[in-house]
């Protein structure tokens, strides 16, 4: 996987090509931008189909979203990602 530097979108554009399908490109990776944010703190940049995947998938009760995972997750690794 590479990483190009760019913003978001710039990022999603390049590396993605075709904006019509869901994809998505993590941000906030780079060392400059982690001593601003929290640990466990990432950014993505998604295309339309992907964010309405994603809208539909916090809506749904069955959701990793709507238990205690990250909760767990944060507890069994001492608090932080």
């Amino acid at each position: 996987m590479t990483a190009p530097v760019s913003s978001g979108c710039g990022q999603l554009a390049a590396a993605v090509g075709d904006l019509e399908a869901p994809r998505a490109v993590i941000g906030a990776t780079d060392q400059a931008m982690r001593e601003f944010l929290p640990p466990g703190v990432l950014a993505f940049t998604v295309t339309k189909p992907m964010f309405e995947l994603l809208c539909r998938w916090a809506d749904d009760p069955a959701s990793s979203l709507h238990n205690n995972f990250l909760t767990e997750c944060l507890k069994a690794r001492g608090g932080s990602f």
